[in-house]
């Protein structure tokens, strides 16, 4: 049989001390950029400056000319805290990239998170944990299905079939009941 899936999740207080050990500007730049918009790895390295709209709030993370494939980048709004450390980052640019390092796009961002991570004592943390993270949170804080599928870009019935559990109000009509019938 297929093996189990992984099941880390970072609760908030791991969140908050991975990202307190974090003294990178490219890879705090970057966790943030994960963490708001749940966005995956490689669609947060190749993100440009022409796809955020501050005006409108919102990025895209699907580029023109990028072909649409099953892993998709959709556009996401800007949140207030994303917002501040975006706005920041304009500022300081010096490449169309909105992750770089001295002037480049950052290609990878594997050993400075990991290195953040070892630090922070939560050496399983990786950049798809953060997106894993998120949607868990999010459900638990009773956010809809629908709202978190959006977010990340994935089916409504994905989404369900991994986050609803972790809902609030996860079968707890159908359990409400049973109390009520069998007292």
């Amino acid at each position: 049989p297929p093996p189990p899936p992984r099941q880390h999740v970072a609760n908030q207080k791991e969140i908050r001390r991975f990202l307190d050990r974090i003294d990178l500007p490219h890879l705090m730049l970057f966790s943030l950029l994960a963490l708001h918009t749940l966005s995956r790895k490689m669609a947060v390295l190749e993100l440009k400056w022409d796809q955020v709209d501050f005006q409108t709030g919102l990025i895209d993370f699907n580029p023109k000319g990028r072909t649409r494939t099953i892993k998709r980048r959709v556009p996401v709004p800007i949140n207030k805290t994303l917002r501040t450390v975006l706005q920041k980052a304009w500022e300081g640019r010096d490449t169309e990239y909105v992750v770089e390092l001295n002037g480049k796009p950052l290609l990878d961002i594997k050993k400075s998170f990991a290195t953040a991570a070892r630090r922070a004592g939560i050496e399983w943390l990786t950049p798809h944990v953060l997106r894993h993270t998120g949607a868990t949170l999010m459900a638990m804080e009773g956010v809809a299905m629908t709202q978190i599928s959006g977010i990340m870009g994935d089916d409504v019935a994905t989404v369900t079939k991994h986050y609803l559990k972790y809902h609030p109000d996860y079968l707890r009509e159908a359990t409400n009941a049973l109390d009520k019938l069998y007292g």
